[in-house]
């Protein structure tokens, strides 16, 4: 509950045990929000500010120099975060914040693509581009969730930060394999996943916590059934500890795009393990996964009775440094990274000069 209440913004008494926030009332919105009507015509009115500003200045100001397009883009975004944080002045603002930070992030990033204009622009500086956007994204993402306060703006920043990681080693990298990218994303998910409970001098968003965490389970998730679906021991580990992770931190902070990660990462990998490697009878197969089924089912059921059962420690256990939450985040960040060195002859190569075609070369298709 300490933990949890260095994330809000909230000083009331009443709302500090982690329960008594998690249950709706009609004075404090609901962890997952009281205001849907309100959140989606606010989304609705982002989208098409974004959608069709952002498509005028591309197609209909085709002919404006980049420059100007560049000037206008940075104006609106500077007025519309400008405006996102003076609105904490205004009572029950929150929800119009967001969409105006979310709003004005999206025009900064492309200020940046417009400002960034090479001739001729190469496959090259297409890559270049989009890592320095999705750089930015992930920097104004954090600033809009501590000044605003913005959850959504703290997921984009989560995901953006993933994102820019991964391009960057494709950048960097003389030909890269997909291992190293997704490693280099799944890195960042994990030590997010791992740092962001542990920060107690941010105050951002009162469910700041979890959108966060909801993002870094997203950029954990892909990357772990990329790993898994690799034909070596360390990757496979690498992903079903990430996936485990997730279900420890899905428990930890009732967060539910953890708990779906965890569900499509160990799912692919019982599929993956009974499916492709334990026997090559289908008949066989299925009564195998049956039996999984009844084994998952009887081990919850017990555990769920012990718990109920079970009476409070008459001495107080010692705390470890880590949790088991942290220690399996650790832990697959660590064979996410030893999956690197695993030999693995037929992952794929990828070559930035390859991601569109030029038009002096024709068309080449992306390996």
């Amino acid at each position: 509950a300490a933990v949890a209440d260095a994330w809000t913004t909230r000083r009331d008494a009443a709302l500090s045990p982690t329960w008594a926030r998690l249950a709706p009332r009609r004075d404090h919105p609901h962890v997952f929000g009281d205001r849907m009507a309100a959140g989606v015509l606010l989304t609705l009115a982002a989208a098409s500010m974004i959608g069709g500003g952002i498509d005028a200045l591309v197609v209909a100001g085709s002919g404006i120099d980049s420059t100007i397009r560049a000037a206008i883009c940075g104006a609106v975004a500077l007025v519309l975060l400008g405006g996102a944080v003076a609105l904490r002045l205004l009572r029950g603002s929150d929800d119009l914040r967001g969409a105006l930070a979310v709003t004005g992030i999206a025009y900064a990033a492309t200020c940046l693509a417009f400002a960034y204009n090479p001739q001729p622009l190469d496959d090259h500086d297409l890559l270049l581009k989009f890592t320095l956007a999705a750089g930015l994204v992930a920097l104004l993402g954090w600033v809009a969730a501590v000044l605003v306060p913005s959850a959504v703006a703290g997921t984009i920043a989560v995901v953006a930060l993933a994102t820019a990681a991964g391009a960057s080693v494709w950048l960097a990298q003389d030909q890269p394999t997909h291992s190293q990218v997704f490693v280099a994303a799944i890195g960042v998910g994990l030590a997010v996943a791992l740092v962001l409970p542990a920060v107690g001098l941010l105050r951002p968003h009162p469910t700041g916590l979890g959108w966060a965490l909801g993002g870094a389970a997203l950029v954990i998730t892909i990357p772990a059934l990329v790993l898994m679906s690799r034909d070596d021991g360390f990757a496979i580990a690498a992903g079903a500890t990430a996936s485990a992770a997730l279900l420890a931190l899905a428990q930890e902070h009732r967060n539910l795009p953890a708990a779906l990660g965890a569900f499509a990462g160990l799912g692919y990998l019982e599929v993956l393990l009974i499916g492709t490697r334990a026997v090559s009878d289908p008949n066989q197969q299925l009564v195998i996964l049956v039996a999984v089924g009844v084994a998952l089912l009887l081990v919850v059921s017990a555990v769920a009775v012990l718990a109920g059962r079970a009476r409070p420690a008459a001495l107080p256990r010692r705390r470890l440094p880590l949790g088991v939450t942290q220690l399996l985040l650790v832990a697959a960040l660590v064979l996410s990274i030893v999956a690197l060195f695993a030999g693995n002859t037929r992952d794929v190569r990828l070559t930035p000069n390859q991601l569109q075609p030029r038009p002096s070369q024709g068309s080449v298709a992306l390996r």
